[in-house]
């Protein structure tokens, strides 16, 4: 049985208020394993750990995990209340809550706030509660098997079906979304240029990189911090990465001869990171092929000495402080926060760089591929996962881009043609 340690310094979870909190626990393996616990006896809760061990740490990032155990802790906060027994005893014999009860729990969702100490910023809004509600419904949906927590009952396979159509059934209100998605804007043509010229190198009239590479004046970074943070900034842009997949890069990671494509890896358990707070690889891993002036880049930041250079010999992680520790999340969003506020971009952040990538990439690829070709490029190069949606969102808004385009010119060539009018 591994070990573990209580690592409250070193993951910096917000917990949940209320009865209930989640403590993010380290084991001997590096992994952080956020944990739903008691907050009077620090006993963690049993069915919830068994659904993390057995089932969702292997599909989540510690944080996802962390807040869906938050939503946990509001079912075990209503049941405290409103059942006579405890839920985890309810759940290990093979009950499940009624119709009436879970149509309580969704009003508790929704007033929860006034109904234990719990901020305003978790109970807020429809899509809030459509979320919580969504880990909820998955949550009573696996416990409804008994083999899912390892218990010898048998249950028919008929069932266990019949029993999460239901599930599905009561809960299909509350967990559609409602609103505006809180699209995030992806960069004009024109911003991205902008931020080129302000902290790119120097290019000759042909548009290469003149060498050794040089930076304006006008750059807002130190000089020491110039090469390292146009190359976060020009991996993120030119290869859509997110910012935990940008930290993460390692020296082993990198092009060389025998593989020649950047290597993004998860590295769930990777005892070598001590950041208080580890960025981590999303999803699925993969390997892409860098331009050559950013291999130029790259060459010039492991090659150079300090300051301009990369400092060696302490992490081994790509990008590193002048001390040569590994630069921290907070660190990459200062970075990310001094280009937004020279370049006059106020929404500006390292996801709506992907978001420029994503929609940038799907728009050509559909000038070259069918929908369902360019969909699966996408879900490839992006690191989603084989059955995912979220390409669908960039395809999409390519092919409105698109149409739209094709609107306006049909229309002025209507309003141009001797027949048309005006």
């Amino acid at each position: 049985m591994l070990s573990m340690q209580q690592s409250t310094k070193s993951a910096g979870y917000r917990n949940t208020t209320g009865r209930f909190r989640v403590l993010p626990l380290t084991l001997n393996t590096g992994e952080i394993l956020p944990t739903l616990v008691d907050s009077f006896s620090w006993i963690p809760v049993r069915v919830a750990t068994r659904w993390v061990v057995r089932r969702r740490r292997w599909r989540s990032m510690p944080s996802t995990l962390t807040n869906d155990l938050r939503s946990l802790a509001l079912l075990y906060t209503w049941a405290k209340s409103a059942l006579e027994r405890e839920l985890d005893d309810l759940l290990e014999d093979g009950q499940t809550l009624t119709g009436i009860q879970i149509q309580d729990i969704l009003t508790f969702l929704r007033v929860g706030g006034c109904v234990v100490n719990i901020d305003r910023a978790t109970i807020s809004g429809s899509n809030t509660v459509a979320r919580h509600a969504s880990v909820i419904r998955d949550f009573l949906k696996w416990a409804v098997d008994p083999a899912s927590q390892g218990r010898s009952q048998r249950v028919s396979f008929d069932q266990i079906r019949y029993q999460r159509l239901c599930l599905d059934e009561v809960f299909h209100a509350a967990t559609r979304q409602s609103g505006t998605s809180g699209r995030i804007r992806p960069l004009t043509a024109e911003e991205v240029a902008r931020v080129d010229r302000l902290i790119g190198p120097h290019r000759k009239e042909d548009g290469n990189l003149k060498l050794p590479l040089q930076f304006v004046t006008a750059n807002p970074f130190r000089a020491a911090t110039r090469l390292r943070n146009w190359l976060l900034y020009g991996i993120a842009i030119q290869c859509g990465l997110r910012r935990g997949e940008l930290l993460k890069l390692r020296l082993d990671d990198l092009p060389h001869p025998d593989s020649p494509g950047l290597k993004i890896r998860r590295r769930a358990h990777d005892t070598a990171d001590s950041r208080r707070y580890r960025p981590g690889v999303k999803t699925v891993e993969r390997i892409l092929d860098l331009s050559g002036e950013l291999r130029t880049g790259l060459r010039a930041y492991l090659t150079n000495r300090p300051p301009s250079g990369r400092r060696g010999g302490v992490s081994p992680y790509l990008f590193v402080t002048a001390e040569g520790d590994a630069l921290s999340i907070t660190g990459a969003n200062e970075v990310i926060g001094v280009i937004a506020r020279a370049a006059r971009i106020d929404d500006l952040s390292w996801h709506s760089l992907r978001h420029t990538w994503a929609e940038a990439l799907a728009d050509e690829l559909l000038a070259h591929h069918p929908e369902e070709e360019t969909l699966a490029l996408l879900r490839t190069l992006g690191g989603w996962k084989p059955r995912s949606t979220m390409p669908l969102h960039y395809t999409q808004n390519a092919m409105a881009k698109r149409a739209s385009v094709f609107l306006r010119a049909r229309n002025e060539r209507l309003y141009r043609s001797p027949g048309g009018q005006a």
